[in-house]
This record gives structure tokens, sequence and C-alpha cells, in this order.
């Protein structure tokens, strides 16, 4: 007889984004979500204004967090709404399951190589 073990896990509690500003031009650019319940599995993601990034589980210094790679071209794309000399804000939260995301509130600024900081 086989044992089924099966685990439920809720979404996890985002609390910062690292970095919290990208520039235009920069290359796939690595974006760290720290966060509490957060699950190694073969779903974890980001969820960056609703487009699903594959996610990696690390751990520093006993806070997790979970990595994701945001193509240059879709931060390009993300950004082109954005008037003249103004930074664009995007929602970004993490997911356990590709299914149910954070609910923190974090947004990353997208901003033209031209603008202040």
């Amino acid at each position: 007889m086989q044992l089924l073990v099966l685990t439920i896990v809720g979404p996890p509690v985002a609390t910062a984004l690292r970095p919290t500003t990208v520039f235009l031009g920069e290359e796939n650019i690595v974006l760290d979500i720290v966060a509490t319940g957060l699950y190694n599995s073969k779903w974890l993601s980001c969820s960056v204004a609703g487009v699903l990034l594959p996610g990696t589980l690390l751990e520093d210094a006993g806070e997790q967090f979970v990595r994701c790679v945001v193509p240059s071209t879709w931060v390009v794309s993300a950004a082109a709404g954005a008037p003249p000399g103004e930074a664009t804000f995007v929602p970004v939260e993490a997911s356990n399951d590709g299914q149910m995301f954070s609910e923190s509130g974090l947004e990353l600024r997208l901003v033209a190589s031209g603008q202040l900081q």
C-alpha cells in the first residue's frame, strides 16, 4: 500500500522587493521578492504586472526570497505606455503554486535611463 502525502500551502506574504527600481535598457533583471511562507515547488513564481515568471527559492541570513529573472524585452513593453519623463509602477507578487498570489501591494518602478531617480 502506497501512502499519498498531500501538502497544502497557502500564498506567501511578500514584505520587500529588491531592487525597487529598474531602468529601461538593463539586461535581464534579477528580481528578489522577500517573503514568508515560501515553499520550494516547481510552481514557485513571481507575477510582475500579471506576467508569470518562474522562480527559485533562496535563503540568506535566515531571510527567504523568491528570485525571478525579468526579460529586458518585457521591461521595455511594460513601460511603453508611460508618458515621457514619468516612471511606471507595476505590481509584483509571489506565488507557491502559480495560482494564489501574495497581496502585498509591492510595486516595481520602471524608469527611462534619462529620468531622475
